[in-house]
């Protein structure tokens, strides 16, 4: 398909296409589809003569049809409901929320008893006009009591019950599905520094520090309401196996902390390994069955790990592109053997101000291999100064990391 074919982005509203008066024009268009939140369509017109003021296709509650992509190959209809339209001098901003938003607004105060999870996302979808898409759940409610939840709060419920499910409001189809990190790429990116390359950017950072003890071990605590006696699930790496979307799991013997002894022996801030004694996060929960307690670690323990590489990667479109979204899987080459491979799509903002852009925030919970020990191989245990110190600059290379007796070394151990 050509690649010079016109960017097009089409709203209806009241079954009619938008009315725009003399002068107006089109000045951003962006549609943000996320796994976690709201989808956000912003659109933003020029209104020289306030003709946008008083039409009714610009009011708030009102259901727009959007539809965005390159002439011949646009991106399936999304229905959005207007939310917050911006009036100001020239200019129009609308915001518009996915139909998902229309959960968060009234209270239930319904009681189920021995039920399914099914029946109740059946029932929320049926109040809302909606069609559930949802992959096989077992699992039984004996007891819940909304106490005025909002649905979408029963939605995150289940949801955080279960090991891997995600729940969102695409169109007029409620989607209750399992996250598949074994799914082939839909679309693969590459960085060529130097060259037309259609990865733009990247912007990736490692969050194992801060996730460490939930991503090595999540232990989920109950009470037997028979017996007063405690019950526990502990889900960790032999208990409830992930898939990788990497080889190297980012929690297993990675570079993430310092030690103060290196630091005061050589003046170095040198990486060391996590600590082993991470024993993992506790929930502590209300009385469940062990099926259900064995789930909500191993959901836990999923999301921990997910959350340990964050990387936003900025890429221009073209028309051969698949239809990209929130949930998907694509694979990102040319940035190094650590970070190249697979990232699940969490947010992906389609941005057709200046040409087409995809901003994409993805993670991953494991890394490529880099080759290399890391400097934590070097120096742990006892500690030779003058033989570390060389590996250290040897490793090292350019960077200028101390001194030593005064002397200050940096490229290969070159004293300056």
């Amino acid at each position: 398909m050509p690649g010079n074919l016109p960017i097009i982005a089409r709203v209806v509203a009241k079954g009619q296409p938008l009315s725009l008066g003399l002068g107006v024009q089109v000045f951003q268009f962006q549609y943000e589809d996320s796994e976690k939140e709201d989808d956000l369509v912003t659109v933003t017109f020029s209104d020289p003569f306030h003709t946008l003021v008083d039409s009714d296709q610009f009011q708030e509650g009102t259901e727009w049809i959007v539809q965005w992509g390159f002439a011949g190959k646009l991106h399936p209809p999304r229905k959005v409901i207007v939310k917050r339209p911006r009036f100001a001098y020239g200019q129009v901003e609308v915001q518009a929320l996915d139909k998902g938003s229309a959960l968060k607004l009234e209270e239930k105060w319904t009681t189920y008893k021995k039920t399914t999870a099914r029946r109740i996302l059946e029932e929320i979808a049926t109040d809302y006009g909606l069609t559930l898409d949802m992959d096989p759940l077992e699992m039984d409610i004996p007891f819940l009591a909304t106490g005025g939840r909002t649905p979408f709060d029963l939605l995150k419920y289940i949801a955080s019950r279960t090991e891997d499910h995600v729940f969102k409001v695409i169109g007029d189809k409620l989607q209750f599905k399992k996250r598949d990190l074994n799914a082939p790429p839909v679309a693969r990116f590459a960085y060529a520094p130097g060259r037309d390359s259609r990865l733009i950017s990247f912007d990736i950072q490692i969050k194992d520090q801060d996730n460490a003890k939930s991503s090595l071990q999540t232990t989920a605590v109950t009470v037997d309401p028979f017996t007063h006696k405690t019950k526990s699930f502990s889900a960790d790496e032999g208990t409830s196996p992930t898939s990788n979307l990497g080889n190297v799991r980012v929690t297993r013997n990675y570079v993430t902390s310092f030690t103060d002894t290196i630091i005061k022996a050589i003046g170095a801030s040198v990486p060391h390994k996590n600590l082993g004694n991470s024993t993992g996060k506790t929930l502590a929960l209300p009385p469940k069955e062990d099926k259900e307690l064995k789930a909500i670690a191993s959901g836990h323990r999923h999301g921990a790990l997910l959350d340990n590489v964050e990387a936003n990667f900025e890429i221009s479109a073209s028309p051969d592109d698949p239809f990209l979204k929130s949930g998907s899987l694509i694979e990102i080459r040319g940035i190094g053997r650590k970070f190249s491979g697979m990232y699940q799509i969490v947010s992906i903002r389609h941005d057709l101000t200046d040409g087409y852009k995809y901003s994409i925030v993805g993670k991953r919970n494991a890394m490529g291999a880099t080759g290399s020990n890391p400097v934590s191989g070097i120096l742990n245990g006892p500690i030779n100064i003058k033989n570390s110190f060389e590996k250290l600059i040897d490793f090292a290379e350019t960077a200028v990391i101390g001194s030593v007796s005064g002397f200050v070394y940096g490229q290969k151990g070159r004293v300056l």
